[in-house]
Parts: C-alpha cells; structure tokens; sequence
C-alpha cells in the first residue's frame, strides 16, 4: 500500500513535469522496484538477454538497436536515434531492467523524451512490463530461448545445397513418373476412339 501512494503522489507531481532533476536520484527506481519485485529478482544470460531485446524492438517496431554490456551492478542506459538505438547494460541483466531500458526507447518514439521518467514514461514501463510477463517469463526457467548459432561454414553450406538439390531432383522424378502414366492413359483412349471409327 505504501507503494501505491507513493507512486499517486509522484504521478500527481509529474504533472508539474518534475523529472530526476529535481528528484532524490534513485526515488524513481525504488518504487519501480518494489512494484516490479518479481522481475527485479529474476535474472538471465548476456545471450537471452540480446534474444529478448531483439524481440522486443521487432514487437514494437523500434529502429535497430544495439546492446553493450559494460555497465556495473544491475544499471542501464538508453539512447534513441531515428535510425540506430543503443542499449548499455550490466552483465547478467534483470528482466526489470531491460524491461526499463526498452521502455525508454519506446517513450522516445511515442512521445519524443528519452531520458525523463514522467508519467508517460510509466505508461511505457507498464506496457512493457505486462507483456514480458505475458510472453517471456517463463520461457527463462524452461530454457526455451533459442541461443545465437554461430555461422555456418563453407563445408555445411554446401552440404545443405546438396540436400536442397536431392529434394528437388527427388521432387522432378515422382513429377516425370506421375505424368508417364497419364501419357499412356492419354495413349490408350486415343487407340480405343481410333478404332471405334
């Protein structure tokens, strides 16, 4: 309960447009935190990390974003671009935190600011927030996200040519075969109508 009046009292402030400025500096994160405890405390690899930034720009249509991994104990940046993003996170993130570094490019492109964490911001937390839930939280305990492949090499991209090849010629064959019987279908009926005459 504590919580929630504290977050109607700072959503009644932002009003007034007050933004980290004129703010204790973590008062923002301490509310998010406790409302998004589950989220908080939930942890994954660098690796499921990039897979659900990618996800989530391509659900919401941002431009191309790039993701650095070179900050300390579980903080974040975000820059937006019209063309290029670019996430800067801790190693090992939280699910709350790419859940807010995301919404910061979402609330760049909806409403224009990037780095102020108003009440348009919150709405953005909140719509990101509901459909990792949604989507992506259990998928971290089951261990369902793909992880990146490396690229193939030249001996395996050949050896798939090949297969597509086989298929195709595979393909022809039962075609050739399929249309050498209705060729001697269409022989017999021609013979049968020449003889009636």
């Amino acid at each position: 309960m504590e919580l929630k009046q504290e977050l109607m009292v700072w959503l009644e402030t932002d009003r007034k447009q007050i933004t980290m400025k004129s703010k204790p500096k973590g008062h923002v994160y301490n509310w998010e935190r406790g409302f998004y405890n589950d989220l908080n405390t939930k942890y994954i690899t660098d690796e499921e990390g990039l897979v659900l930034v990618k996800k989530l720009v391509r659900h919401w249509k941002l431009p191309n974003t790039e993701v650095i991994y070179n900050r300390n104990s579980d903080s974040g940046k975000a820059g937006y671009g019209s063309f290029r993003c670019v996430l800067w996170l801790s190693h090992n993130p939280s699910l709350f935190l790419i859940c807010h570094e995301v919404a910061h490019l979402l609330c760049a492109k909806k409403y224009g600011s990037v780095n102020k964490h108003n009440r348009k911001f919150v709405r953005c937390m909140k719509t990101t927030t509901n459909y990792v839930r949604k989507k992506y939280y259990g998928f971290f305990d089951i261990k369902k996200v793909k992880v990146l492949k490396p690229e193939p090499t030249k001996e395996e991209l050949k050896l798939k040519k090949i297969e597509l090849v086989k298929i195709k010629v595979h393909h022809y064959e039962k075609k050739i075969k399929m249309y050498e019987k209705k060729l001697l279908k269409a022989k017999r009926s021609l013979n049968i109508l020449q003889r009636t005459k």
